[in-house]
């Protein structure tokens, strides 16, 4: 495979030469993938529910698959898989302090709403409870 420069070094050097259809729409994708999983209680999200379609050239991400929502029980969950660094608690927090990574805007750098995201209702929240709105933030940056 011969390598295509793109001016910086490769932190993955194993994957020079291999290209996406679209880098920032794969991180996006990837991205969302993580909040529906913590939304939806799946956490068993792992790397082998990731793949990608090949075509000798491109790499394209697959359908979503193996996603298994659960109830959860308890106060605290974990994802299978990191979220960012060392961190794998299924929050919307966690989410949010890793957009950046994604290419995605700093949580801080968007303006705080009270309004939900649903019918444009304003939340009900309760004393120490992240509002609902928080991991919806950044749905403007989609």
């Amino acid at each position: 495979m011969q390598q295509e420069s793109s001016g910086e070094s490769d932190p993955k050097p194993g994957l020079q030469g291999v290209r996406q259809t679209d880098p920032k729409q794969t991180l996006r994708e990837l991205y969302a993938r993580i909040v529906f999983n913590i939304l939806c209680g799946n956490t068993d999200d792992h790397a082998r529910n990731h793949a990608a379609f090949w075509d000798g050239r491109m790499l394209s991400l697959t359908p979503a698959y193996d996603i298994c929502p659960q109830g959860r029980t308890g106060n605290e969950a974990t994802q299978a898989m990191l979220i960012k660094g060392e961190n794998r608690m299924s929050t919307l927090h966690s989410c949010l302090a890793a957009a950046p990574a994604f290419l995605l805007p700093s949580p801080s750098s968007k303006t705080n709403s009270s309004r939900s995201p649903v019918h444009g209702t304003r939340s009900a929240s309760k004393p120490n409870c992240p509002r609902p709105t928080a991991g919806f933030l950044l749905a403007d940056s989609f």
